[in-house]
């Protein structure tokens, strides 16, 4: 890290930091430094391609690069403890116009796949993004690959306990570590300032590095942070029973969770709560924002005898009071988070990010792992208490539990602030995924 003079990540946020001149004399020499990369060790691997690329090169997403050189490379290449192969693979992009800054793009989903390492910027329309601005810019699929056919394919590299070691916490040094490497070999000096930005499983990364990791970047943009994944996908799993108990039955044999509301009891409970909480700020505008101040009561909005339009039925209401209440244990504590009555939640009920969640929470944060393909029935079927229970568990397979190399939890920043080091979270209110409550 580079602590000379004062930094902002602000200015990542508002794409304002500039390039400052490239590292060669020509194209030409250029492109020579860049594919005699190949074959470079890098702790635990090394580089197994490097390709000069042009921004004009025919590619339909060419109009997101400039002159750069791709470099690809894998370490700690293994057979598994279920048999498969596994990698910690990495892309680094190094644009031939260098800014002297690194940008770290967080991950995906479950991450298994290796995204182009551009450094996307999010929101607002943008179409520019980091590797234009002049950053090198790295990114992994984080030790795993994702598997296809099957519906749990993204989901068994739970079955490997340093497969999951990777996904949860130790790319983060290792692939940092890789890219500087390429970085000093290709141009010559280290990075000057560094920078972590990423978004949901992304922005949980970020929240690990700027807790586990304080010295390795600058800058820490965290968006939508899931930053207690693991108890979300206890959360997600409480949510689809919730829903499987008002739903009609689907097609399939299981409860269609799409139909836990109807799309006239979803526009129902939507505009009851811009009705009471809209005003509350002194604007309507369609946008709760005293969200601390609507408190409401979804038995309110029971029918009456007699009545049978613009109201709930008793099981609906129990049923909407339910969600936003958010998952407890047998015990009373709460599992994950509770929301607020924002009415962009109301949608999000109609999508409860059922596949996801089911396959985190079956195959990789509990101990032992649930091996199926059936992760619909693992789900409806869960003893919620049980498999909360296992996100705390160890056995001498698996020596880490799922919170402790998933969550990046921990409100201790000291050491990250301590090496001057700025921090940014972002979170939206309606997020099934990411519960701003227990953020704040």
């Amino acid at each position: 890290m580079n602590k000379n003079g004062a930094i902002s990540v602000l200015a990542i946020a508002g794409m304002l930091l500039s390039g400052c001149g490239g590292s060669s004399s020509s194209d030409f020499a250029f492109m020579d430094q860049c594919e005699a990369l190949v074959g470079l060790p890098v702790e635990g691997g090394s580089v197994t391609s490097a390709t000069y690329t042009r921004a004009n090169d025919g590619d339909p997403s060419s109009s997101l690069w400039p002159d750069h050189c791709l470099v690809r490379g894998a370490m700690n290449e293994r057979t598994g403890i279920d048999g498969k192969p596994y990698a910690l693979r990495f892309e680094v992009r190094l644009p031939e116009e260098w800014n002297d800054r690194l940008y770290y793009q967080g991950g995906s989903g479950v991450d298994g796949t290796l995204f182009t390492a551009v450094g996307r910027y999010a929101g607002g329309g943008n179409t520019r993004n980091a590797l234009i601005d002049g950053f090198s810019v790295v990114t992994t699929d984080s030790g795993h690959q994702a598997e296809t056919g099957a519906p749990n394919g993204s989901f068994l590299f739970g079955a490997d306990p340093q497969a999951r070691d990777e996904y949860g916490d130790m790319q983060i040094p290792k692939v940092t570590a890789a890219a500087r490497t390429v970085i000093m070999s290709l141009y010559g000096s280290p990075d000057q300032y560094s920078y972590f930005v990423g978004c949901s499983n992304g922005g949980r990364q970020a929240m690990i590095a700027a807790q586990r990791y304080p010295d390795l970047f600058d800058g820490i943009i965290a968006s939508a942070p899931g930053f207690r994944l693991s108890q979300a996908s206890i959360q997600a799993l409480y949510q689809a029973q919730l829903t499987a108990e008002v739903a009609p039955m689907g097609p399939e044999g299981h409860p269609d969770l799409s139909q836990g509301l109807t799309a006239a009891e979803r526009t129902l409970v939507r505009d009851r709560i811009l009705d009471s909480c809209d005003g509350l700020d002194g604007l309507e505008d369609g946008i709760v924002h005293r969200l601390s101040a609507c408190e409401l009561k979804p038995s309110d909005w029971v029918c009456g005898v007699g009545e049978s339009d613009n109201c709930l039925s008793a099981e609906k209401a129990g049923y909407v009071d339910a969600m936003f209440a958010g998952a407890y244990t047998a015990d009373g504590d709460l599992i994950y988070s509770a929301w607020p009555f924002d009415p962009g939640m109301v949608a999000q009920f109609a999508n409860p990010f059922l596949g996801i969640f089911a396959g985190e929470a079956s195959h990789i944060y509990t101990t032992p792992p649930t091996i199926t393909e059936d992760l619909t029935g693992y789900a409806l079927n869960a003893d919620i208490d049980e498999e909360y229970r296992k996100l705390f568990a160890t056995n001498a397979t698996f020596q880490r539990a799922g919170v402790d190399f998933t969550n990046g939890e921990s409100p201790n920043l000291d050491a990250f602030r301590a090496n001057g080091g700025k921090l940014i979270m972002l979170n939206g209110s309606a997020d099934l995924a990411a519960g701003h409550g227990r953020l704040l």
